[in-house]
């Protein structure tokens, strides 16, 4: 099915807009851009399927780095807040969507990626748990989850960050259950990672025109 101007402008209202102005010509605006890419009769150009692409990997990305950051990230424990749980909970979601986007406008639904079960800091200890695998499990259900519960980790090392602090706490994952499937265990570092490594670089060997 043809990608509608409609559908494509509004794939760009999603807040990373003003990112891909910086990859078309200069002095042109991604409105410019997206106008320039209709053909007399109002048709989209294959070229459009393109610049759809990267408006997802654009928002892929920025929401991966943000994930990166955040779980790479040491905080005191009296920083723990619901709003850091928003704004992890938020990004994941946001990547999900974007990062599956991108999977089907370049046929990757077949492709293996980097595995996600890798947390950037460990567990717990004592904590044994079963992280899922492998990408597209874990996007399907971020994108799909209908309930969470949200894990900090306790890091332990042997000289402190934060002195006046009991305990110092790094994101680690999120527990995820979607209306058909039974609470899974994700890794946020291992999805943002996985993304950023292999997505990116799958990309940039099948498409290296791509600007992003």
């Amino acid at each position: 099915m043809p990608i509608s101007l409609r559908m494509l402008t509004a794939a760009c209202r999603l807040g990373v807009g003003h990112a891909i102005g910086a990859h078309v010509p200069t002095a042109m605006t991604l409105r410019e851009a997206i106008v320039a890419d209709v053909g007399s009769e109002g048709t989209v150009s294959p070229s459009s399927t393109r610049r759809l692409t990267e408006v997802h990997l654009i928002a892929a990305r920025e929401r991966a780095l943000r994930l990166f950051a955040m779980t790479s990230t040491i905080f005191p424990e009296e920083w723990a807040s619901r709003e850091i749980v928003e704004l992890t909970v938020t990004d994941a979601s946001e990547l999900a969507y974007h990062a599956r986007r991108v999977i089907d406008l370049c046929g990757f639904h077949k492709r293996s990626f980097d595995l996600v079960d890798q947390t950037r800091f460990g567990l717990n200890p004592g904590q044994d748990i079963t992280f899922v695998s492998d990408l597209h499990d874990a996007l399907n259900r971020l994108h799909h989850a209908r309930e969470f519960k949200f894990h900090w980790a306790i890091l332990n090392q042997p000289k402190k960050i934060y002195l006046a602090s009991q305990k110092e706490l790094v994101v680690s994952f999120l527990e995820i259950g979607t209306d058909y499937r039974k609470m899974a265990n994700i890794s946020l570092f291992g999805v943002a990672i996985s993304f950023l490594n292999s997505v990116i670089r799958a990309v940039k060997d099948e498409f290296p025109k791509y600007q992003f």
